[in-house]
């Protein structure tokens, strides 16, 4: 197809470069670009290792060029659009800086229909070679899945898998900060479930974790994707609602207020009953974060104060 690169490589040269590759255990791709091609177009790959063909499971006759290697490697459109523009992106950085080598970490599906995590390298600046691009791929699922958990752990609370506390304030803050330098509003509740310390008295702390996982539960159902759900600290329960003004924090509240009285949550056969009070407050009435969260939690406790099972404006 193209002749000056055939002239340019000897069949000596190409059965040469296999042997030197066939048998390195990590997958590689040769792949032989056009005049002027971009790196996510005008490729024809020529060559795959043995152990591209073993761990990834593609032979080239799957994928003669690139533009069929992305629709088996990145099945999902969107996914595709996602990694060929962070290609594009990475190319340009390397080549700017005079870097040889772009590199990429993506969720490749392998032939067996398996997704797993790659780390993709490909060389961009060749001297010698300069039609021929060599892409290696590092198998680094099991890593990656272990990174990831262990991100969300430290984001999560075990029980309830909400976030937690210090994944909640990062988040406050970063609100507050768009508050202050956007106009983004945002809205607060804070939630205590009443009575909770008679429930482990009388029932035992299982029965306990069992109301907070049905509270946590409820809350997702309710505001899953309309807000940060925060396990604040014990049976305390916080929502950061953004674009949100004080209206809209106290129909929310009261949304929940009711959705948690109507609940019956069961424990060992036995219905228990189930209310919550709560306190909201809005960015705009307050100085500082600090004033919002001290607002909020003020207004919480008049609610416990004025008989539970009711909201409070901070």
């Amino acid at each position: 197809m193209f002749v000056d690169n055939v002239q340019a490589m000897s069949e000596v040269g190409r059965e040469l470069l296999a042997n030197s590759f066939e048998f390195i255990p990590i997958p590689i791709l040769i792949s032989e670009c056009s005049p002027n091609s971009g790196i996510n177009t005008g490729r024809w790959h020529r060559f795959a290792n043995q152990a591209f063909r073993q761990q990834i499971g593609y032979s080239l006759e799957d994928m003669p060029d690139i533009d069929s290697w992305f629709r088996l490697a990145y099945p999902d459109a969107d996914y595709r659009a996602q990694v060929m523009q962070a290609w594009s992106r990475e190319v340009e950085r390397c080549q700017a800086s005079g870097q040889p080598l772009a590199e990429l970490t993506a969720l490749v599906r392998c032939a067996d229909g398996q997704q797993r995590w790659f780390i993709i390298t490909a060389q961009i600046q060749a001297a010698t070679l300069p039609f021929l691009q060599i892409i290696t791929f590092r198998d680094v699922h099991e890593l990656k899945c272990t990174v990831d958990e262990n991100i969300r752990l430290s984001r999560t609370d075990f029980l309830t898998r909400l976030l937690n506390r210090r994944e909640a304030c990062k988040r406050l803050q970063q609100a507050w900060e768009g508050w202050q330098r956007e106009g983004k509003l945002f809205s607060v509740l804070l939630c205590d479930i009443d009575g909770f310390k008679q429930v482990n008295d009388q029932y035992g702390h299982a029965c306990g974790d069992h109301m907070l996982v049905f509270f946590a539960d409820q809350l997702r159902a309710l505001f899953d994707g309309q807000a940060d759900i925060v396990r604040w600290g014990g049976e305390e329960f916080l929502l950061m609602l953004p674009a949100t003004d004080l209206a809209g924090a106290a129909r929310a509240a009261e949304r929940l207020r009711r959705q948690i009285a109507d609940s019956q949550p069961v424990w060992q056969q036995q219905r228990l009953g189930l209310t919550v009070s709560i306190g909201y407050t809005c960015a705009t009435d307050h100085g500082e974060l600090e004033g919002i969260l001290h607002a909020v939690d003020v207004a919480m406790y008049r609610a416990k104060l004025q008989g539970r099972n009711c909201i409070c404006q901070g």
